[in-house]
């Protein structure tokens, strides 16, 4: 159920144009298949390679152009694969939420949530996600790992399921 919860989110993630999670999502679908020992036949390295080159558009052009990406991905299962659940994304949010009904850059940016609260610690709080010193509000996974709010949000929005795939909640809303 995790994984999953994890590959759907990844494909949430991409339509929505959330790159701080993309990664973790891929590493969570994969350290699941490999403990469980399933065989899904899924090729993680093509599907960290659609995570950057939708980075690189994101961060040139400013926009998501995920399904043109997907296009000039090699015709493999992953591309057919990509293909629909691209589709059922865009069905179940044109249904549910009419604004996510196109491919775009969709973010969570709490007001404040960038002030600098984490300076006064001996050990700055570092993202899991992003490995990066937490500069504003933070969010607890658990008690030895943290995020900033706001890929909290972005978490909890295209998967309920917290990151530590322990099958615990997230719900930072």
């Amino acid at each position: 159920m995790l994984y999953y919860a994890n590959l759907i989110g990844y494909f949430r993630a991409l339509w929505l144009g959330m790159i701080h999670i993309l990664h973790v999502m891929l590493i969570n679908c994969e350290n699941i298949e490999n403990h469980t020992k399933k065989q899904l036949d899924i090729n993680y390295d093509l599907l960290a390679g659609l995570n950057n080159a939708l980075l690189a558009s994101i961060t040139e052009n400013k926009t998501n152009n995920i399904l043109q990406l997907i296009e000039n991905l090699p015709d493999l299962p992953e591309k057919l694969l990509c293909r629909e659940m691209l589709k059922a994304v865009k069905e179940e949010y044109k249904k549910d939420f009419n604004l996510y009904e196109e491919p775009g850059l969709y973010f969570y940016s709490v007001q404040g949530s960038y002030l600098a609260n984490n300076i006064d610690k001996k050990t700055p709080q570092v993202s899991i996600f992003t490995k990066q010193i937490i500069k504003g509000a933070s969010f607890s996974i658990d008690q030895e790992n943290m995020v900033t709010i706001n890929e909290a949000l972005e978490w909890a929005f295209v998967n309920k399921w917290a990151p530590s795939n322990t099958g615990a909640l997230i719900n930072p809303f």
